[in-house]
């Protein structure tokens, strides 16, 4: 900046020659032509063309590819090799340094996008709600336990209930949901969860894909498979599934698919899973069960 100005005023201050200003400053010529011809106060500075490089016939590819994986799992995204051997299958004779450059450089861009940092939801009263865990710690008496807070949050109003539990059981899942429901005033027409392993078993990256159709109602197992008195699984026709059955919430409840209270389901599960287990033991010790009679009694096989 202070050459520039210096230049200038040489020039049409002191009305010296372009050759007596370069003698003076030891610029080249060229150098006091461009600097006079220049707009504002600003020096110009030489600036190389970028050329065309062997990877750029593909930098439309590789970006397409690389805003497809940011909407997929980590462990679902294509890796730098698995992208340089894509381009290499579409005619790339360029390095693998350049490939790796090119992907580190946009995903530093990419992390600097505001539209990338915030995306804005909304949602409807009663339409969802959000479920996740935490880890705290909890000092009582001044011993450190280990809690598992379930974290159930509605959607729309982010009014949030939280119980504390000593671990992520499915019975401590149902067990959440059912006081949040209750203290929330009632249930959400769809849930938001975070591939929790009390609700997850796995993630299917490829088809085919199956769907239930899963209707909410009092308790999250309230009703079950069909059996017979000593627990079988029974089929469309009535008929027993040999080998197989079924006792607690997975079985059909007593009550008809009704929850009147809490602690309604111990009873029967209690009575019948001991129905249960003294049939299979019967078969076991080789005697069967007279499953038609209103009083169960051991037959000898």
């Amino acid at each position: 900046m202070d050459m520039i100005g210096k230049v200038r005023g040489m020039k049409w201050r002191d009305q010296l020659s372009d050759g007596e200003i370069c003698r003076r400053t030891g610029l080249a010529r060229n150098t006091v032509k461009k600097w006079l011809r220049a707009p504002g106060n600003i020096t110009p500075k030489y600036e190389r063309k970028k050329a065309d490089g062997k990877l750029t016939p593909f930098v439309a590819v590789l970006e397409q590819a690389l805003r497809t994986d940011a909407h997929r799992a980590k462990n679902a995204r294509r890796s730098e090799k698995a992208l340089f051997a894509q381009i290499q299958a579409q005619g790339y004779r360029g390095g693998y340094s350049a490939v790796t450059d090119f992907i580190r450089a946009w995903r530093v861009e990419s992390a600097k996008d505001p539209a990338r940092a915030f995306v804005p939801l909304s949602f409807e009263l009663g339409e969802a709600f959000q479920f996740d865990w935490s880890e705290e710690g909890l000092l009582v008496g001044g011993v450190f336990y280990k809690l598992q807070v379930a974290h159930l949050k509605l959607c729309a109003s982010r009014a949030f209930w939280l119980v504390a539990y000593p671990g992520q059981g499915h019975e401590m899942l149902f067990d959440a949901h059912t006081r949040a429901f209750q203290a929330l005033g009632g249930v959400a027409r769809r849930g938001i969860y975070d591939n929790m392993k009390t609700a997850v078993d796995k993630v299917k990256m490829q088809g085919p894909y199956f769907a239930v159709k899963v209707l909410m109602g009092d308790l999250g197992t309230f009703d079950g498979l069909r059996t017979s008195v000593v627990g079988e699984v029974l089929r469309t026709d009535g008929t027993p599934i040999e080998g197989l059955f079924a006792a607690g919430n997975d079985r059909a409840s007593v009550m008809g698919g009704n929850y009147p209270g809490a602690g309604i389901t111990h009873g029967p599960n209690m009575t019948f899973g001991y129905i249960t287990a003294n049939h299979i033991a019967d078969q076991a010790a080789g005697h069967r069960r007279d499953t038609r009679a209103a009083e169960l009694k051991v037959v000898p096989a």
